[in-house]
């Protein structure tokens, strides 16, 4: 059988179509479809770390592996996330967040033996002062510069290598509740809490 150059070239179009359909189609165990999450990034990531999250591939990817205390809903609302409620006093300094007891962290050897555990208030203060640690290099840094007590000296001090005990303004009441204290009213900080650093 002879091939024209256009057949042959038509030919070379669809076999390579054809292989591509057949392998990527193969079938999925209903194991692999509950426990695996699949996501095409056509633009590439370079971190999926929440802490320098800046461009738009890597929140999109992040948000859909990360949750922060509160989230937008679809009418822009603030509603509860990984905190289930909170309450600021009334002078707008001392923000009280009350964390969710039934959120475990995803399966990971690093948990040991158990593979998993119970989020709790102590990785919220970690979260956030991975945000503020010099040393991590976060784009989030503004969130809680000049805003949370302690924000700033804890900057300074872990760009240089100074022991620190970690941000003042970050208090762990109990396993279930952490308080943030601002050094001054700041209305918006629902909406800096939603951004994908936190």
């Amino acid at each position: 059988m002879r091939f024209s150059p256009r057949s042959l070239t038509t030919w070379l179009l669809i076999l390579p179509f054809a292989l591509f359909c057949s392998i990527s189609c193969g079938k999925k165990t209903k194991s692999d479809s509950n426990r695996t999450f699949y996501y095409n990034e056509p633009d590439g990531l370079s971190t999926l770390d929440p802490a320098t999250t800046s461009y738009k591939a890597a929140i999109w990817a992040g948000s859909q592996i990360f949750n922060g205390l509160v989230e937008l809903d679809s009418s822009l609302n603030f509603v509860p996330c990984l905190a289930k409620s909170w309450e600021v006093d009334t002078a707008g300094l001392v923000w009280t967040f009350h964390i969710r007891t039934d959120i475990s962290f995803h399966e990971d050897k690093c948990f040991g033996e158990q593979k998993t555990r119970r989020m709790n208030a102590r990785d919220v203060k970690f979260s956030f002062e991975r945000i503020c640690d010099a040393r991590v290099k976060s784009t989030g840094l503004w969130i809680f510069r000049n805003r949370l007590v302690g924000a700033e000296e804890f900057n300074k001090a872990t760009s240089q290598n100074q022991p620190m005990d970690g941000i003042s303004g970050i208090t762990v009441i109990n396993d279930s509740t952490v308080q943030l204290r601002l050094e001054k009213p700041f209305a918006p900080l629902l909406s800096l809490l939603t951004m994908p650093y936190c």
